[in-house]
């Protein structure tokens, strides 16, 4: 009924809403740390905490309110950590570097969907729990980045490389974003085997490109931070599983888009490459 839609609508801006609170909180704790000896900081500190608890009374009690909320705090203050390692220490300035594109990354992963398909919207958006293979990988990257850098503090001190490493990771992070934005409500982060009416093959802006900008960002994305981080071991594993990954996801996901648009997709395919290096999706030769 046009109730529940509107319920549903609500519920979902709710959610993006207590997203954003979270995230303020999070990058303001460490600032409010700092200040909050000074009286008119503190001031100010006080009133916007005031404020935001004000507008969170009427969601604290929905169970799924605070999930949401407290991963968003979490994400906030991994920022905040991310950005005074970066600014105020040498030796970890670069893992700072990677912490803020990590957080920020899984943050607005959530609050992308929350604006652009809002129906599909869930815990799962933040892409946290993506995998075993993703968190095992993540965490690889750190031990290998603090052996290293206690062994072989120089490694960690290639500064042209880790620039590198933060161009590819700011771009690879916004391809993947323009390219949910242009998607819109035709995104999703799970592979749709059954076509909906409102389903639309998008080939304009970014995926006049590649096929699969959204897959081509989060490549190099994910390889990027191991550049960023000057992590040899792990940028090779990163590139072979996060290729790997995509090759097989690729395929699959084009199996169903040539279900869903037939003559349509096969000649977008002919136009528009898949954008990964050596990444040539679901060859239509085999098909016949």
């Amino acid at each position: 009924s046009r109730i529940e839609m509107a319920s549903k609508k609500y519920l979902i801006i709710d959610e993006l809403r207590i997203a954003i609170y979270g995230l303020i909180i999070g990058l303001g704790s460490l600032p409010a740390y700092y200040a909050i000896g000074k009286s008119m900081a503190t001031l100010a500190i006080l009133l916007i905490a005031i404020a935001i608890l004000y507008n969170l009374l009427s969601f604290i009690r929905n169970p799924k309110f605070v999930h949401i909320l407290a991963t968003a705090i979490f994400l906030g203050f991994t920022i905040d950590v991310g950005v005074y390692l970066a600014m105020y220490t040498i030796m970890l300035r670069y893992f700072g570097c990677y912490m803020v594109s990590l957080a920020f990354f899984h943050w607005s992963e959530y609050a992308t969907t929350a604006i652009f398909n809002a129906k599909t919207l869930s815990m799962d958006s933040f892409l946290l729990n993506h995998s075993i293979q993703y968190a095992s990988a993540a965490i690889a990257s750190w031990i290998e980045y603090f052996i290293e850098l206690h062994f072989m503090p120089s490694l960690k001190s290639i500064h042209w490389l880790s620039y590198i490493g933060i161009i590819m990771v700011v771009c690879g992070d916004f391809l993947r974003k323009r390219s949910m934005f242009v998607a819109a409500s035709n995104f999703t982060h799970i592979i749709a085997t059954k076509k909906v009416p409102s389903h639309q093959l998008v080939t304009h802006d970014v995926y006049s490109l590649c096929r699969h900008p959204s897959y081509v960002g989060w490549f190099w994305w994910s390889v990027g931070t191991q550049v960023v981080l000057c992590n040899p071991i792990c940028l090779i594993g990163y590139t072979f599983a996060s290729w790997n990954f995509f090759n097989d996801r690729i395929q699959d996901e084009e199996a169903y888009l040539l279900q869903f648009f037939d003559q349509e997709y096969v000649d977008y395919m002919r136009k528009v490459g898949v954008g990964i290096p050596f990444i040539r999706g679901l060859q239509l030769s085999r098909m016949k």
